[in-house]
Formats: structure tokens, C-alpha cells, sequence
């Protein structure tokens, strides 16, 4: 190719949102006039201006700017971009000159943050959401604080650090829970502020908030008591004063005319049983005349064929023998165990176990039974209570009850 190219300055600087130029030098070597066009290569070719083509004479040499304009956008990223100047001649299609230079966009910050919502509600604590946003070229390192002036409140804050890329945004939970709180009267207003400091030479950006503590009893409490009150008030004299009547007198009707069947029928009954006694005073009265002898009054037979009612308590390790010609007939038990030790219970019957039992697994226990457990005279009825410790006394007990069928005294 018939041209020499070379540029004013192959090292480029450029702010974000700026423009920088550089300028290409160009020389038509060859014997003929010509034109030379002028195109950039690579990344930085989207930002870049070249201008017309230049018509240059034999050996002389122009100049053709190129302009280079970039955003200032998260897009355009702060790093060193290697570009190429390509000329290429009208006359000579095929030569192609190529120079290169690099092109170093500069870093750029701009940070935003929001807090959502800017006052919370709660009678225990409200919940805030930071917003963070990057709008820069180059990642974000920032600390998030909270305080408060009167220092009423308690911050928590997940995470205290964020760390934010180009164009993106992160978040922080931040809740507050006031130091006090009361049970009744006006909500109470705790203002606050949030801090994200940025790492480097941008400035701290500061967020204003506020917490409003309710009370912990609402305010239509006391008035829904007093409501509820009368309520109950007034059904009490509607129960009283009307229900009741009413339902009184409809049972009574309901069951006038059945009482008075079972009365007649008591009345019928009672008849019955006046004529039979009768007849049997009569034949008593024959029988008496007849022999002479005076008809014995039966003797009316014991309640329960079981015996009279017993019961007894035995408390660690005590035994209880069965009295002579007694049968003990025990229908219910209950276990204590009072001072909530540990250790095994046995309930035994001449040394053999009835019952075994844990200590540990309780403080009460019934046991009912409806075929009884029966000891007859001479047997032992024995409590075995072995601590864990093996030191101490152990505290367990079974108290019974039933029945003791005992021979009748002597006449």
C-alpha cells in the first residue's frame, strides 16, 4: 500500500460520559492521487467517530480525526480496551494499513439506596428493607448501619455488608425492636436513621426512618370488655327473668302426666305389698296357734358377699399379712410416687410380683381392677421400693382399697 499511517498519541484516557479524540496522521507514499478511508476496530469501535475519507495528493499527508464517545453507563465497564486504526487506499483496494492504541475508561460511582417502607408499625418490633442499587462501572463494597437518637431502639441487620456488581442492586433485612414497652395509651413514634457507607471516595449515603410502637393492648380492648360485660349482664335477667320460667313450666307440663302414672302405679304397688304382708301375718298366726311356737323373723343376708369395705396404705418397704380366717378382695390401687424419685416399685403377693414399676416414669398412678386381686389369711401383701442411689430411703407408696371378708364375731 502506497501510504504511511501513524497516530498522535496511542495511549487514550476517557471519563464515562466524556469524549476523547485522536488523530491520525496519513501519507500518501505512492504516485498518484488518492483516497484513503479510515475504520476502527475492536470493542471500542461502538463508541467511535472516524469522519469522511481524505484525498490526498502524492507524498503529501493529512489528517483525520477519530473521536471516541462513551456512555455513562453500568454497561461501560472501567478497564484498558485495545483498538486498531485500519486505512485502506481507493487506488490499492488490497493494502490495508492497521495501527493500534488503547483506549482506558476510567471508573465511575453512583449509588442509590431506599428504605421500604420508611416507617413500620408493630408492638414488638417492625421490619425494614434496604435497597441498595449500583449504578456505576466498577463493583461496590458498602457497610450498613442503624442508629437511633434517644437510642430507644434495637437494630438487626442481615447482612451488615454488601458487595454489589455493575448495574445490580442487593438488599439488607433490617429490623427494629423498641428497648421499652407499655400497655396502654397513644402510639409512640422512634425515629431513626440508616447509614451505607460506600468503600472509597463517594460519600455516605444517609436514610431517614421511623418505628411507631403500638401499645401492647389494643385501644378497643377496654370498650369490647365493657361491651361483653353488659352482654353477659343483660342474658342473666333475660335468663332469669324469662327463660327460665318458661323452660320450668314446659318441663312440668312435659312430665305432669308421666309423674302421675308412677304415682299411681307406687300407690298400686304399695297395695300389693300390704295384702301380701298381711296374708303372711296370717299364716304366721296359724302356724302359731296350731303348734304353739312362735315363727322365727328371718335374718337378712350381708350387702356384699366380698366383705365390709377396707383400705390401707403401705409407704417403702412394709409388709401387711392377711388376718386368720380373713380374705383381703383389693379392687383398686394407686401409686405415689410424692418426691418424683428414681428406683423400682414392686406390688408383690407372698414375694411374688404383681406389679413392677419405674419411679422415673411417674408421680401418680391408678390402677383399677374389676375382677379383684384376693389374699387369704396367712398371706402377705408387701411393698418393695429400691431407690437408684441405693443411700437414700425411697419415698414410693400404694395406697388400696376393697374389701375384708371376716368370720362373724362369736355369740
Amino acid at each position: 500500500m502506497a501510504a504511511r499511517v501513524r497516530l498522535s498519541t496511542r495511549d487514550l484516557s476517557v471519563e464515562p460520559g466524556g469524549e476523547v479524540a485522536v488523530d491520525c496522521l496519513i501519507t500518501n507514499t505512492g504516485r498518484v492521487v488518492d483516497q484513503f478511508h479510515v475504520l476502527v476496530l475492536g470493542e471500542a469501535a461502538r463508541w467511535a467517530d472516524t469522519g469522511d475519507a481524505i484525498t490526498l495528493m502524492p507524498g503529501q499527508e493529512g489528517v483525520t480525526r477519530v473521536m471516541f464517545r462513551t456512555p455513562r453507563a453500568s454497561t461501560t465497564v472501567a478497564q484498558a480496551i485495545v483498538f486498531g486504526i485500519q486505512v485502506t487506499s481507493t487506488e490499492d483496494p488490497a493494502g490495508v494499513e492497521v495501527v493500534e492504541g488503547s483506549l482506558n475508561v476510567r471508573p465511575f460511582a453512583s449509588t442509590s439506596a431506599e428504605l421500604i417502607p420508611s416507617t413500620s408499625h408493630g408492638r414488638r418490633r417492625g421490619v425494614h428493607e434496604l435497597a441498595v442499587d449500583n449504578r456505576g462501572n466498577q463493583r461496590l463494597a458498602a457497610q450498613v448501619t442503624a442508629a437511633d437518637p434517644d437510642g430507644a431502639l434495637r437494630f438487626r441487620i442481615r447482612p451488615p455488608a454488601l458487595t454489589i456488581g455493575p448495574g445490580n442492586a442487593a438488599f439488607s433485612q433490617l429490623r427494629v425492636a423498641p428497648r421499652k414497652r407499655f400497655w396502654r395509651g397513644k402510639p409512640r413514634t422512634h425515629p431513626f436513621e440508616v447509614t451505607v457507607r460506600p468503600q472509597g471516595p463517594e460519600s455516605a449515603i444517609v436514610l431517614r426512618g421511623a418505628m411507631l410502637q403500638d401499645p401492647l393492648l389494643p385501644g378497643w380492648l377496654p370498650v369490647a370488655a365493657i361491651a361483653l360485660v353488659a352482654l353477659l349482664a343483660l342474658l342473666t335477667v333475660a335468663w332469669l327473668g324469662l327463660l327460665r320460667p318458661a323452660i320450668r313450666s314446659d318441663a312440668q307440663q312435659a312430665v305432669e302426666p308421666a309423674m302421675t302414672t308412677q304415682a299411681a302405679a307406687a300407690r298400686d304397688n304399695q297395695k300389693a305389698l300390704d295384702a301380701v304382708q298381711a296374708h303372711q301375718q296370717q299364716q304366721d298366726a296359724a302356724i302359731q296357734k296350731a303348734t304353739g311356737q312362735a315363727v322365727p323373723t328371718p335374718t337378712p343376708t350381708p350387702g356384699n358377699p366380698l366383705g365390709d369395705p377396707t383400705d390401707g396404705r403401705l409407704a417403702g418397704n412394709a409388709t401387711f399379712t392377711i388376718p386368720d380366717k380373713s380374705t383381703l378382695s383389693i379392687t383398686d390401687l394407686v401409686i405415689e410416687n410424692a418426691n418424683d424419685e428414681s428406683g423400682v416399685l414392686h406390688v408383690q403377693r407372698n414375694g411374688k410380683d404383681l406389679l413392677v414399676l419405674k419411679l422415673d416414669n411417674f408421680r401418680d398412678l391408678d390402677y383399677h381392677f374389676v375382677t379383684p386381686i384376693t389374699m387369704t389369711a396367712g398371706q402377705k401383701f408387701q411393698l418393695v421400693c429400691t431407690p437408684a442411689s441405693g443411700t437414700t430411703p425411697c419415698g414410693g407408696a400404694v395406697y388400696y382399697t376393697g374389701f375384708m371378708k371376716s368370720p362373724p364375731p362369736a355369740t
